[in-house]
């Protein structure tokens, strides 16, 4: 249901970006993500024995996401709908706006790699779509050839779009020192669902100006780091 596939993939050949530290878990499991301040993050309210007890409601109340550990399912009418499943540890969500799907953002450890995927409420919709992250990534290092790190971006969910049919991604150099001068800048690809084709993109700073109040506190440190380092380099 979820993808986290490719683990092994994305921990090759990856330059490391450490993410701001999580605030304390909330009982309610409402504690918001870092890269959006639309997302949750799927916190542990006992890190150190794996506990971890959230009920996350969908907006329209009709779906549960429940988590326990490391597993989960969604919940509707107190029945529990398609097959439990795998909940990785450093995840945080976003609803969309119609409680059919989540763009769910991966953390593979703590200082990443950062990968975004789909989790679809219905148990029947599993569309078979090429890798959405590897194709941003491409399109994403296509537009800056010869530049470090772009093939190997952090990829984490921002917003939706028109219920549940677009969602915005974005693309993030890790603030990394290896990544010198471009870590930290980041894009917005727009992709359609369940398709998950590539509509539109934006740079930073349009993503900025259209969606600055919803960038969590990784992007508003990135937009930081760059504003610095463009000033250092004189732009």
């Amino acid at each position: 249901m979820f993808l986290l596939a490719w683990l092994l993939v994305a921990l090759k050949a990856f330059s490391w970006s450490v993410l701001p530290e999580q605030p304390a878990c909330a009982q309610s499991g409402q504690t918001p993500g870092n890269y959006s301040q639309l997302s949750i993050a799927l916190c542990f309210q006992d890190v150190d024995n794996g506990r971890r007890h959230l009920e996350i409601p969908s907006p329209d109340r009709s779906v549960l996401l429940m988590v326990e550990g490391d597993r989960a399912s969604f919940q509707s009418n107190g029945r529990q709908v398609g097959p439990a499943f795998s909940m990785w540890r450093d995840v945080e969500i976003i609803w969309s706006p119609d409680s059919r799907m989540l763009i769910e953002t991966m953390s593979f450890g703590a200082a990443g790699p950062v990968r975004a995927g789909f989790g679809f409420v219905d148990p029947n919709i599993s569309p078979e779509v090429p890798d959405v992250v590897k194709r941003i990534q491409k399109n994403f290092a296509s537009r800056h050839p010869g530049r470090k790190c772009h093939d190997t971006a952090n990829v984490a969910g921002l917003a939706w779009l028109e219920g549940s049919k677009r969602a915005v991604l974005v693309a993030e150099i890790p603030p990394s020192p290896g990544c010198r001068p471009d870590g930290g800048y980041f894009e917005a690809y727009v992709v359609s669902l369940p398709q998950e084709a590539i509509l539109e993109r934006y740079d930073m700073g349009e993503v900025a100006e259209k969606w600055g109040k919803v960038l969590g506190p990784s992007l508003k440190a990135d937009l930081e780091l760059q504003r610095e380092s463009r000033k250092l380099r004189g732009k």
